[in-house]
């Protein structure tokens, strides 16, 4: 693949913009009928146009806030290679889920990958 940084105000060389999403607010509303809120911000991507970071921060239908984290990374055809995602609720309780070593088929289906769980310190 030969893709090439885009330059300020320009596509690169697939068509991807310079131009991309830095953050948004979401209100979201459960099917229960509760209401949340969603704050995405600090969005990140590589040269390529890939988003490989962003934080989102929400107020959960009790008020409380829960914070969570995505770094990620690409190979040569833009599929996802790694990831992490930390989640921390109001109580200080985190979570983190990584995805590492994700292999595709011909197709971009993925085949296979190691997947990561860590609560409070305990791996799962």
């Amino acid at each position: 693949m030969n893709n090439k940084p885009c330059k300020e105000g320009e596509a690169d060389n697939e068509g991807r913009s310079e131009y991309l999403l830095r953050g948004f607010t979401k209100d979201v509303m459960s099917p229960e009928g509760s209401n949340s809120k969603e704050v995405w911000s600090g969005m990140s991507y590589d040269p390529y146009g890939n988003m490989n970071g962003y934080a989102k921060d929400v107020v959960d239908f009790q008020g409380l806030p829960v914070v969570q984290t995505w770094t990620g990374a690409y190979d040569l055809y833009d599929q996802v290679n790694n990831y992490l995602q930390v989640t921390t609720d109001s109580f200080g309780h985190s979570q983190r889920e990584g995805m590492a070593d994700i292999s595709y088929n011909k197709v971009n289906d993925m085949i296979g990958y190691i997947k990561t769980l860590t609560e409070n310190g305990k791996r799962r």
